[in-house]
């Protein structure tokens, strides 16, 4: 795959901003635009995504897998990010609502998630932390599996994920469910004062975890984007920017509209987005991108075009 020198992002930065039909309100002041991408230099990515295994997630996980390499990392790859994924989930087959990702993000042969590998196909690019995720403790499992003291199944990460993570890399938190959170402490019992009071909970244990990893409330190393069970934003293609309040509508076959995830989102400036609304990942994912480097769009273009 070829990479462009970076005065395309400048065009492409521009072209963007003729073209956005929304503005999306940017993270915080210690955002990823701080890192880099205001310069017009590629930063460096660690992209953490947990997945709700719960019986109601088949499509959420297919279209993931589906989409995740291109309309995401592949196109961040070809603008020069120092992108790596790592997965909190547990691996196996779709009909399990297991996470199983092929090449060219893992060394599972494109069609070898159809009867996937006893074990993930970790390499350089994708890691994967084994672990059940259920419908309401992603950010416990988020936090314990940091240093493994809750440990991936195949024992591929003894110290936790933490040992996987870039130096002085920007942390990109996905969180992918369409349920509400409650887990120890945390329980955003399905509205919007609970959903907010958890989401500070979370991320001051977050930011204690490791400043290093994690950074300070005045200047967070982290943002988390929510593909969620919330009701679509108009046009239903538009995420929800950290400007527009936490909203209690309900996807149409989602669970819980996740006011404790989006209130995480808008505490750390990231997007939120329909998990039910699978068809649009593509759209959701690009969106992403260009969050992280603004002017991904045309090296998308470029990207899948060869």
């Amino acid at each position: 795959m070829r990479r462009y020198g970076m005065e395309w992002a400048w065009i492409a930065l521009m072209i963007c901003s003729l073209a956005a039909g929304q503005a999306i309100s940017a993270a915080p002041a210690s955002s990823i635009q701080e890192r880099g991408s205001s310069t017009g230099v590629p930063p460096t990515v660690d992209l953490i995504i947990v997945v709700d295994n719960s019986a109601s997630m088949t499509d959420e996980i297919e279209s993931l897998q589906n989409g995740l390499y291109d309309h995401l990392v592949g196109p961040l790859l070809a603008a020069d990010v120092g992108i790596q994924v790592i997965m909190v989930a547990r691996h196996g087959d779709l009909p399990s609502e297991s996470v199983c990702i092929e090449a060219p993000l893992s060394s599972i042969p494109s069609g070898g998630c159809a009867t996937p590998p006893p074990q993930p196909g970790n390499t350089a690019l994708y890691r994967q932390y084994s672990v059940e995720v259920g419908s309401h403790n992603a950010w416990c499992l988020l936090r314990d599996t940091y240093g493994g003291s809750v440990p991936d199944e195949f024992g591929l990460a003894p110290a936790g994920w933490q040992a996987w993570l870039q130096p002085d890399a920007y942390r990109v938190i996905l969180v992918v469910s369409d349920d509400g959170v409650i887990c120890d402490s945390y329980n955003d019992a399905d509205n919007v004062v609970s959903g907010g009071a958890a989401a500070t909970s979370f991320d001051a244990d977050l930011l204690a975890l490791s400043p290093a990893d994690f950074g300070t409330s005045v200047a967070r190393n982290y943002i988390v984007h929510s593909l969620i069970g919330m009701g679509p934003n108009s046009p239903s293609t538009a995420p929800w920017p950290p400007s527009s309040a936490v909203s209690t509508l309900l996807c149409p076959v989602g669970v819980d509209p996740g006011t404790g995830h989006q209130s995480l989102s808008v505490l750390t400036g990231g997007l939120r987005f329909p998990s039910c609304q699978a068809d649009d990942y593509p759209v959701f994912f690009r969106m992403l991108a260009e969050s992280i480097f603004p002017g991904a769009a045309l090296f998308r273009d470029r990207f899948e075009a060869e």
